[in-house]
């Protein structure tokens, strides 16, 4: 699998596509790169919850955290797309009110 290492800025129009996971320009904003985001969202799905505030969103936005290739938190926001992609459009280093909404659900 390759990744476009490329780091973007939010006001761009690209996404990093690869055949299961989109991640939205928005998602660089932190500075984390397409790297860290894959690994993240594969180390972290299956713990993923929908937080009590994103609790009516359509679709559910489904939020998460996983590890980076160097074992760093990273925090996840993405949702499911009809076609079964994931759209990963908010990525960070994970901070201690994420991960109380986490415990929360």
């Amino acid at each position: 699998m390759v990744f476009n290492t490329r780091n973007t800025h939010r006001n761009t129009t690209r996404y990093t596509t690869d055949t299961r996971i989109t991640i939205h320009p928005h998602a660089y904003k932190h500075g984390l790169t397409a790297e860290q985001i894959h690994s993240a969202y594969e180390t972290g799905w299956r713990g993923a919850v929908i937080r009590w505030t994103d609790r009516d969103s359509d679709p559910p936005r489904k939020a998460t955290i996983g590890f980076d290739a160097q074992l760093r938190c990273i925090e996840l926001l993405y949702v499911e797309l009809q076609d079964g992609r994931i759209l990963v459009f908010h990525a960070d280093y994970a901070t201690k009110a994420f991960r109380k909404q986490i415990r929360k659900g």
